[in-house]
C-alpha cells in the first residue's frame, strides 16, 4: 500500500498488508460511532488539478464538522470510465496517480476517493483510502489478502464472494466498499460481519431501474432490503452531472440496519451531507428522515435538463438551437433547453412542416422569451423531407455564428423505426434519443402543469409512428404510439424474443414482427445520428445488430432438437457439480427414430435406425466438443462477459449512442440478466 515517505509523499509499501481479514488503517482512539460525510460534487472528468483542489476544500469543511471519513463519488476524479486510447492511456494513469499523491498529502481527514482505469479494454475501478499518511487501494489490498487466504483452499472456496471485495477496519468500525449490485449481493449472501457498507454507485440514471435513483426512490429500490439483510448501515454516495452521455443525479443517502433513512442528500445539487454511523444502534432513530416522494416525469425532466446543460458546457459552447417543426417532440425539446440553459441562451428556428402549426410555434417562442427566427417558404412545394433539411441547414449556420449547438428532437421511437437518413439527425446531442415518444407526451403534460407554455399537447400527424408493412388500426394517436413503444421496450430493454412479444405486450403478432423487422433494418440509418443522453438500462446502440446481418428472428420456431435437450441436461449436471452421468447424456444426444432426416442433405442428416451406428470414439469426440463450447461460454471461459477486473456482470458495455466517440461508453454493467 502507499505510505508517507520521509518527505511527506506517499509511496507503495506492501509488507504491511494484513494477510487475513482485510486491512486495518489509521487505528486510533475514537468514539464508538463514526461521522461519515457524503461529498456529492459535480466535476468534469479528468480536470485533475481543479478537482483535487475542490476535494481538499471539502475535506477541510467536513473536518470542521467533525467528520471521521469523507466519501467522494465514483465519477468525481477520473469520470466513470478509464481512458481507452492506447497512445494516451499511460499518460492519463500517470497523471491520475500524481493527483492522488497530492490529494493524500493535503486532505484534512480520512477520505475514500474512487478512480477508474482502462487496462487493455477492461474497466478497473479502485477505491483509494487516504488516512493519516497512509494510502490504501482497498480493492487491490482485498484481492491480495484473498489470494493469500485461498492458497491451499479446497473446492469449497469456489462458493465465495468476489476476491476484491474490501473488508477493513477504520477507527472502531468494520467497513466494506461496494461499486455494483453484484458487490452488494455478495455482502448480503456471505457473512462479513460489517458495521457499514459504503456503496459508491457506478450506475447512471435509468428510468427503468429504480435502484439507479439511489435515495430519490428508496421505496422501489433495493437498499432498504440490503441494509436489513446485512444487519449493517448502507451509505450510498452518488455521482452528480453528465459524464459522456450518462446521467448521474446525486441523491446520496444513509440507511440504518433497521431500514430507516438517517440522512439524505438532494438530487441534482451539490452537497456535503454528514451522518453519524452508530454500530451499536439497536432501536429506531429519534428523528428519521422522511424519504422523498418520487415523481417519474419530473425527475426525468430534471435529469435531461442537467444533461443538456453539462454536455453543451463540456463542448465549450453556450447556446442551443432548436428547430420548431410543429412536432410535440420539438416543442418539448425547446422548453427543455430553455429550462437547462435559460432563455437568453436558446435560439428557436420556426419552420413547421405543416403551415397550420406556425401560429403555435410562434406562440411557444414568445412564451419562452427566447430569440427566434421565422423561416418561411423553406421548401416550397417539395414536401416535408426537404423542408426539414433546409431548416436544419439554417439551424447549423445559426449555431455556428452564435456559439451554439443544434439539438435534435428525435426520440427513441423515431430512431427505432428509421428507414432513411434523418434530416434532423446531424446533432452532437440527442436529448430525447433514449426516451420513448409515449414518455415525451408524459413530459409535455407534466411540464405544462408547472407553467402552460406549450400551446397544445397533441402529436403531429407525421410524428405518430409509422410501421412499414402494417396498416394502422383505429386507435388514437397516443394509444397507437403506446402500443408501438411497448413492443420496442419489451424487445430492447427486457430482451423478449419475437415469439414472446405478443404474449408480453398483448399486441398482434403481425405488428410485433413488423416493429422488430423495422428495428433490425434501421441500424445503418441510426449511425448517421449523434449520441443520445442515456435514460434507460439499454439504448438502441446497446441493442444493435451486426451491420448487414441477413438473419431475422421468426415468430414460430421448431421445438429443440435432441442435441438441444442434451445440452440442457449437460448444463444442469455441470451446475450441480460432481460426476457427469455419461450414459444419460449419450441417450439424449442420440437422435430419436421419429426425427427423420430423409429431407436433409446426407452430410447433415441425423443418424436414424438402419444407418451405421457412430463409434464410441465418435460419440466421445462430439461430447468433448460440446463440453469445450460450454466451458468457453461459462464463467472464466474464453467467451465470458467482462466486467470490472474479473467480475462477471451482465449487460452494459460499449458506446451509448454513437460509434464515433468513446466518451459515452458505459463501463458499468446492466443490473438485469438476459433471461
Amino acid at each position: 500500500m502507499l505510505r508517507g515517505g520521509s518527505d511527506g509523499s506517499p509511496r507503495f509499501v506492501w509488507g504491511s498488508l494484513m494477510p487475513v481479514g482485510g486491512v486495518a488503517v489509521g487505528a486510533r482512539t475514537r468514539r464508538c460511532d463514526m461521522r461519515v460525510c457524503m461529498a456529492q460534487m459535480a466535476t468534469r472528468a479528468g480536470d485533475l488539478d481543479r478537482t483535487v483542489a475542490r476535494m481538499v476544500s471539502l475535506s477541510e469543511r467536513a473536518s470542521l464538522q467533525g467528520a471521521d471519513l469523507v466519501v467522494f463519488p465514483m465519477a468525481a476524479l477520473t469520470g466513470p470510465e478509464g481512458l481507452a486510447v492506447t497512445g494516451e492511456r499511460e499518460g492519463f494513469v500517470s497523471d491520475v496517480m500524481a493527483a492522488v499523491e497530492r490529494l493524500a498529502r493535503q486532505v484534512a481527514c480520512a477520505c475514500i476517493v474512487p478512480v477508474v482505469f482502462d487496462l487493455d479494454g477492461e474497466q478497473v475501478a479502485e477505491a483509494v483510502l487516504m488516512d493519516g499518511g497512509h494510502v490504501v487501494p482497498l480493492k487491490l489490498a482485498a484481492y491480495a489478502s484473498s489470494v493469500l487466504q485461498a492458497q491451499g483452499a479446497g473446492p469449497e472456496a469456489q462458493d465465495a464472494p468476489a476476491p476484491d471485495l474490501p473488508e477493513f477496519t477504520l477507527g472502531d468500525l468494520r467497513l466494506g466498499v461496494a461499486f455494483t449490485y453484484e458487490d452488494l449481493d455478495d455482502y448480503v449472501d456471505f457473512d462479513f460481519d460489517l458495521d457499514a457498507v459504503i456503496y459508491i454507485a457506478g450506475y447512471g440514471y435509468a428510468i427503468d431501474d429504480p435502484s439507479s435513483l439511489l435515495g430519490a426512490d428508496l421505496q422501489e429500490g433495493r437498499y432498504v432490503q440490503d441494509a436489513e439483510a446485512m444487519g449493517a448501515w448502507v451509505v450510498g454516495v452518488g455521482s452528480l452531472g453528465c459524464y459522456g452521455a450518462q446521467l448521474y443525479t446525486g441523491s446520496s443517502f444513509a440507511i440504518t440496519p433497521a431500514g430507516e433513512l438517517a440522512a439524505s442528500a438532494p438530487a441534482f445539487e451539490e452537497s456535503l451531507t454528514c451522518v453519524d454511523v452508530d454500530p451499536h444502534l439497536s432501536g429506531p432513530l429519534d428523528s428519521p428522515v422522511t424519504p422523498e416522494v418520487y415523481d417519474e416525469p419530473t425527475f426525468l425532466w430534471e435529469a435531461l435538463a442537467m444533461g443538456v446543460h453539462d454536455r453543451i458546457a463540456a463542448m465549450g459552447r453556450r447556446r442551443a438551437v432548436v428547430v420548431l417543426d410543429g412536432s410535440l417532440s420539438s416543442q418539448v425539446l425547446a422548453v427543455l433547453a430553455t429550462d437547462a440553459l435559460g432563455p437568453t441562451n436558446v435560439r428557436l428556428l420556426v419552420s413547421p412542416v405543416d403551415e397550420g402549426e406556425r401560429p403555435a410555434c410562434l406562440a411557444l417562442a414568445s412564451n419562452l422569451r427566447a430569440e427566434s427566427r421565422d423561416l418561411r417558404g423553406a421548401a416550397g412545394e417539395q414536401g416535408p423531407g426537404l423542408a426539414l433539411g433546409v431548416a436544419q441547414a439554417h439551424a447549423l449556420a445559426w449555431a455556428d455564428e452564435d456559439d451554439g449547438v443544434v439539438l435534435s428532437p428525435l426520440t427513441k421511437t423515431a430512431l427505432a423505426l428509421l428507414d432513411r437518413q434523418p434530416a434532423q439527425g446531424a446533432s452532437p446531442i440527442l436529448p430525447l434519443g433514449d426516451v420513448y415518444l409515449t414518455d415525451v407526451v408524459g413530459l409535455a403534460h407534466a411540464r405544462n402543469v408547472i407553467s402552460p407554455v406549450m400551446p397544445h399537447l397533441a402529436l403531429a400527424p407525421w410524428e405518430v409512428p409509422s410501421v412499414p408493412g402494417v396498416e394502422r388500426d383505429q386507435r388514437s394517436d397516443e394509444e397507437w404510439t403506446h402500443a408501438v413503444d411497448t413492443i420496442i421496450l419489451d424487445h430492447v430493454e427486457w430482451g423478449h424474443p419475437l415469439s414472446e412479444l405478443p404474449g408480453a405486450t398483448g399486441e398482434d403478432a403481425g405488428l410485433c414482427a413488423a416493429v422488430v423487422r423495422a428495428l433490425d433494418n434501421g441500424g445503418s440509418w441510426r449511425l448517421a445520428c449523434g449520441p443520445c443522453l442515456i435514460a434507460s438500462t439499454c439504448t438502441l446502440w446497446d441493442a444493435r445488430r451486426p451491420l448487414g446481418l441477413a438473419w431475422h428472428d421468426v415468430m414460430d420456431r421448431p421445438s429443440p432438437t435432441a442435441a438441444g435437450d442434451g445440452l440442457e441436461e449437460l448444463g444442469r449436471q455441470v451446475e450441480k457439480g460432481g460426476d457427469v452421468d455419461w450414459t444419460r447424456l449419450m441417450s439424449l444426444f442420440a437422435t430419436p427414430a421419429d426425427a427423420g432426416g430423409e429431407d436433409l442433405p446426407d452430410d447433415v442428416a441425423p443418424d436414424v435406425p438402419g444407418d451405421e451406428e457412430p463409434s464410441e470414439a465418435d460419440k466421445m469426440s462430439r461430447l468433448r466438443d460440446t463440453l469445450g463450447w460450454l466451458h468457453d461460454f461459462s464463467q472464466g471461459g474464453a467467451f465470458q462477459q467482462r466486467g470490472f477486473g474479473d467480475r462477471e456482470d451482465d449487460g452494459r458495455k460499449g458506446p451509448d449512442g454513437s460509434p464515433a466517440s468513446d466518451e459515452g461508453r458505459r463501463p458499468w454493467q446492466n443490473p438485469f440478466s438476459e433471461n
